[in-house]
Parts: structure tokens; sequence; C-alpha cells
């Protein structure tokens, strides 16, 4: 199933957004910036989210709707909806996979808007550790990149 296609009740571009629908339904290319060892708690912190979105919410809206239509389509998210856990992590640490950099390990931290709709994700690292180095070198590799870019549309026109 296209992450495009209509989710029951949720309009195209609601199931297209959600990374928690894409994380299901699309794993091969929505977890590629996890390492393998970090996906099942990941996929578990998701599910919980949405479980407390859900239930702060009554059984009508998006995030109700959203867990319905997972469970008919995901075995795994059914599996772990199943357990009924609830739970909310406030700090963590997250290892990302960068394609060119490697792998980074980051402190999160989770702030939520009053309303519990929206969550900001704020990722550090330890000062002056390997994985703070590796952001700095994400500054460069990204200047680069632009550089690139704008050296090949200036050639082509």
């Amino acid at each position: 199933m296209s992450p495009r296609r209509r989710v029951q009740g949720l309009r195209r571009e609601e199931v297209a957004c959600s990374g928690i629908y894409r994380w299901f339904t699309h794993p091969e290319t929505e977890r590629e910036l996890y390492p393998v060892e970090d996906r099942a708690r990941q996929g578990r912190a998701l599910v919980l989210a949405l479980r407390i979105a859900a239930t702060r919410r009554g059984s009508k809206p998006y995030a109700a709707k959203l867990a319905h239509r997972l469970t008919q389509h995901s075995p795994e998210f059914s599996e772990i909806w199943a357990r009924q856990e609830v739970t909310r992590r406030f700090e963590d640490h997250k290892t990302l996979i960068h394609p060119e950099i490697g792998r980074i390990r980051f402190d999160c931290q989770a702030l939520f808007t009053e309303d519990q709709s929206q969550t900001f994700v704020v990722l550090t690292t330890v000062p002056r550790s390997r994985d703070a180095e590796q952001v700095q070198l994400l500054n460069i590799v990204g200047q680069h990149r632009f550089t690139e870019a704008v050296e090949i549309n200036d050639a082509g026109t």
C-alpha cells in the first residue's frame, strides 16, 4: 500500500505526513536512519505516543482512526498495540545513521505543546565528543552539497 493512499476517515495528506504510519507500513524506507538494534524500541515508543494521543482525544479523532487503520495493516503495530502499554518518554538517547557520516548518538528530549497535540524533539550531543564532531562535519558536508548543486545549476543555464 502506498503511503499516499487514503486511510479510512483520514485525508491523504494526513497519512502521508504520519511518520508512525510510514514506520509500520513502509519499514524498508522509514527505518533506515535507525540502527537495526534500536528499531524495535523506536517502534514501541511510536505506538506508546500514539496510544497517549488517542486516549487524550477520545475515540473519533485522527490518532484513534490512525491506530485503528494500523491494526488492520501492520501485524507488528497490532502486537505492540495489544499490550496496552502507556508511558511517556521525556528523555531518551537516539542513534541515527547518516549515509555519509555514519552513526551519531544523540541525547533526546521531548517538549510538548500545552494541548499535547505536538511534540518538539531536541537532539543534542555531548560537547567535544566524537558525536559532536560528526555533527560539525555535517555542516561541511551540507555546504559542499549545496555548493555542488549551485555549480551544476549555473553550468546548466
